[in-house]
């Protein structure tokens, strides 16, 4: 009984820190809008939110692996409650350099604290064993959820009540949680695996490099990021300046980003029993190609329908690269190797959102647009040349393929 009510805390802390992790790179570019009415200062934001937590991830190592997890939890919440009270302090009409870097400083600080907050929830999941295998599902099951629904509502409560009010309840829910987070996640002296990271990184490369799948999964996922930055760096900043969108109608956008997403964790099991993954990779990749060059018409349909598109094929792809993953390394190696993954997968990030902040502009949305397009276009064919297209190969379709890859272990 005890460990219920212990899991029903931690998921709505969970819940929580999770609302802010897939809302703030929405909201924050958005405050930033109505501030500079900058892409340059959006982009940058954008960057900052994405780098700084992976940079901290590994600088602060040491410091998470020794911090007991409620600690950790109110740390990252109570950066968070700060930044967004900062923000309420700036005058709307007020513009200047000072604070256009305190907007990009704010966004990376953000990062920050989902990192104090992710790292806290690691190790925050009472049980062990099988049981503690349950737990951890049930908790990604919440925070799946929340993924999900958190960019829409972010959009609806920036177009119903506006960034004031919005930054007011993302200080509130954070300020709230950050209080209950020691006393509602127990005390435990086993270190945060975050804190051994420094120790086995270039082992976790090694093993992922000598992966041919999983490279390759590394690689696409790295040439992909670049495409998608390119896009969406800029695309809050499409919408209200270019297509001149009210509030309400770019909440609608993301709504319908949202409802695409939510559909492609849905269509991944069916298509498993027609086809192999090798054979799905292309699928989806060529439905994210047609979805960004749906967004060549400047109309907030074709923003919609095409960025719709674009999400449910790219959270499919996603669903169905984490049970690769998972199907082909050890539970020892997974810490390591994913990690690892992830570092290669966002190196490309900051390179996207500087050709957006600096030349954006200059270069004009169509053709960042089809620039995405053309990076989509390079993934289809190394999906196809490598050895991604040839997963399950020689079986029927990719449900065969991983029986025999589990009869074979």
């Amino acid at each position: 009984m005890i460990e219920v009510k212990i899991m029903q805390r931690i998921g709505w802390l969970a819940a929580v820190s999770t609302f802010a992790d897939v809302t703030t790179p929405l909201i924050l570019p958005w405050y930033g809008y109505d501030l500079s009415h900058s892409l340059s200062i959006m982009a940058m934001m954008f960057v900052a939110e994405a780098l700084v937590p992976l940079i901290v991830g590994w600088l602060l190592s040491s410091y998470i692996s020794h911090t007991q997890a409620g600690d950790l939890f109110r740390f990252g919440q109570g950066i968070r409650a700060i930044i967004f009270l900062v923000l309420l302090s700036i005058p709307l009409d007020q513009n200047s350099w000072i604070v256009e870097v305190g907007l990009t400083i704010s966004a990376g600080l953000n990062g920050f604290g989902s990192v104090m907050a992710e790292a806290a929830m690691q190790t925050a999941l009472p049980g062990q064993g099988p049981h503690l295998t349950e737990q951890a599902n049930r908790l990604q099951r919440v925070i799946m959820i929340v993924r999900v629904v958190g960019a829409p509502t972010g959009g609806l409560l920036m177009g119903l009540v506006g960034s004031v009010v919005t930054l007011m309840i993302l200080a509130g829910l954070s300020a709230i949680s950050g209080f209950l987070g020691p006393l509602w996640i127990p005390q435990s002296n086993t270190s945060l695996i975050v804190g051994r990271k420094m120790t086995y990184a270039h082992n976790g490369l090694t093993q992922l490099w000598r992966m041919p799948v999983l490279r390759s999964l590394a690689i696409q996922a790295m040439i992909g990021n670049l495409g998608w930055t390119l896009v969406m760096s800029g695309f809050l900043y499409y919408l209200l300046n270019r297509l001149h969108l009210a509030s309400q109608a770019v909440a609608m956008v993301y709504l319908c980003i949202g409802i695409g997403s939510i559909a492609g964790t849905v269509v991944v099991i069916p298509l498993l029993s027609r086809f192999r993954r090798g054979q799905l990779y292309p699928l989806f990749l060529s439905g994210g190609l047609l979805g960004l060059l749906i967004l060549q018409w400047n109309t907030a349909w074709a923003a919609a329908i095409g960025e719709a598109l674009v999400g449910l094929c790219d959270t499919a792809w996603v669903v169905l690269s984490v049970g690769v993953r998972l199907e082909l390394l050890k539970p020892e190696q997974r810490n390591s190797v994913l990690t690892a993954s992830r570092l290669l997968s966002n190196m490309f990030i900051p390179i996207g959102g500087g050709i957006v902040a600096f030349w954006g502009i200059r270069l004009g949305f169509p053709t960042l647009f089809a620039m995405a397009a053309m990076i989509k276009a390079i993934e289809i064919g190394f999906a196809k040349m490598t050895e991604v297209g040839r997963i399950d190969d020689g079986s029927c379709c990719a449900i065969m393929g991983m029986r025999r890859s589990v009869s074979s272990l």
